[in-house]
């Protein structure tokens, strides 16, 4: 319609007619440009938005997470510390052998400190997000997490004293130290009750001061937990800060 029109007033050479013509072409044109980039950008932003919040969740996760492995390090090293001072000391372990014995197993203990990613990857290969404060920050977090941690190998302690203790030791510290609910993890670090006898663990505990192995590896594994505790606690901090990125950002959406 609108092209049979343009050629009539081109053949009557009505000239401001043609340029009327011409003009709303152009105009319909803009329009419809216009139209489909604000589409395209409330699309991007609803996009956006809805992986920021799965980022968000993301990094909450990790930190909660973090949170839990700082107290489960902190009491492993504690551990640790209070083996190496027995075996240092030679005296006997009396009646407290069981005690004695459940330290050199919470020593043993090994979590891996790794973060999700998913999220983060797929928004930056999709060029999000488009604050560079957000990606920074949350860069930062994840450098924090590869530099801050080298607990990626059983450490060796946990094999050499975990082979010596005999199946009723380990099925009573699993039976009453240990359970998990939730996926996450509880170990009753101050407050293992025995359910072995004394006899039995005070035998135990002694085989284990004798194996020649014992302290080289315990002592190794204390000082690669020793900064642990720490690092994970400036971990925390760049998850928060990521997280107050993410807060300000999904406040102007």
């Amino acid at each position: 319609m609108l092209l049979r029109r343009i050629t009539k007033h081109v053949t009557d050479q009505n000239w401001f007619a043609v340029f009327i013509d011409f003009f709303i072409v152009v105009v319909g044109v803009f329009i419809g440009i216009q139209v489909a980039n604000w589409n395209d950008a409330r699309t991007l932003d609803s996009q956006e938005r809805e992986l920021l919040i799965e980022l968000k969740r993301e990094i909450e996760s990790d930190a909660t997470n973090a949170n839990i492995l700082r107290n489960h390090f902190e009491n492993v090293h504690a551990a640790a510390k209070r083996s190496l001072l027995f075996m240092d000391k030679g005296v006997s372990c009396n009646d407290q052998c069981w005690s004695v014995l459940a330290d050199f197993f919470h020593a043993s203990h090994w979590f891996p400190v790794v973060i999700k990613r998913s999220v983060f990857a797929e928004m930056r290969r999709q060029g999000l997000p488009r604050s560079r404060d957000i990606v920074t920050a949350v860069e930062k977090y994840h450098s924090q997490n590869y530099n801050a941690l080298v607990l990626d190998e059983l450490p060796r302690y946990r094999e050499v004293v975990r082979s010596i203790l005999p199946v009723a030791v380990h099925e009573a510290y699993w039976s009453n130290c240990w359970r998990l609910e939730a996926s996450v993890e509880t170990i009753r670090y101050d407050d293992c009750p025995a359910a072995v006898s004394n006899d039995i663990a005070a035998q135990v505990v002694e085989s284990i001061r004798q194996h020649p192995d014992i302290r080289t590896t315990l002592t190794f594994w204390l000082s690669e937990i020793t900064p642990t505790a720490g690092e994970l606690d400036i971990q925390h901090e760049a998850a928060l800060q990521a997280i107050d990125k993410i807060n300000a950002e999904l406040g102007k959406k």
